[in-house]
């Protein structure tokens, strides 16, 4: 009688398979959550969104909340980080001004064109040094696993 190899390589490969699959679980190499709270002046930002830059390159971002809260999946290491909030109000305004242009410039109309109608400052809650990850002098070390209380006060 002889023993076939199968069963055996079968046995190893579903072994390494299953060892795949827990260290994909446990975050081995993968994204880490960080999840904090942003602030202008020390009040909660209302909207907007926070992104982190890691060094391998990636982006993870995140909107905040309107309790200023946020939750994100980011590579772990050192992250350079942007962070946007706008009136809505305004900005809403703006997109239909931007809808009513597209229209009458479909219809063979040439619609006047004003700057400010495309000005993002206007709307801006926050300097806009900080949507920017090279000027906003943000950075975070973003450990593997859990990072809570990662909190942003801008001034």
């Amino acid at each position: 009688m002889t023993t076939r190899p199968f069963p055996l390589i079968r046995g190893l490969c579903l072994s390494l398979l299953c060892l795949g699959v827990v260290l994909l679980v446990s975050g081995c190499g993968g994204r880490a959550t960080v999840s904090g709270k942003v602030t202008y002046k020390n009040v909660p930002l209302k909207n907007g969104s926070i992104q982190f830059q890691a060094s391998d390159g990636t982006i993870g971002d995140a909107l905040i909340g309107s309790d200023g809260t946020y939750t994100a999946r980011v590579s772990p290491g050192e992250a350079k980080v942007a962070i946007t909030s706008y009136d809505e109000a305004k900005q809403a305004a703006r997109q239909k001004k931007v809808k009513e242009m597209r229209e009458a410039a479909r219809g063979g109309g040439r619609p006047a064109l004003n700057p400010k109608d495309f000005d993002m400052s206007s709307a801006d809650l926050i300097p806009q040094k900080y949507g920017d990850f090279a000027k906003s002098g943000l950075t975070k070390t973003i450990k593997p696993g859990t990072n809570k209380d990662v909190d942003f006060n801008l001034e």
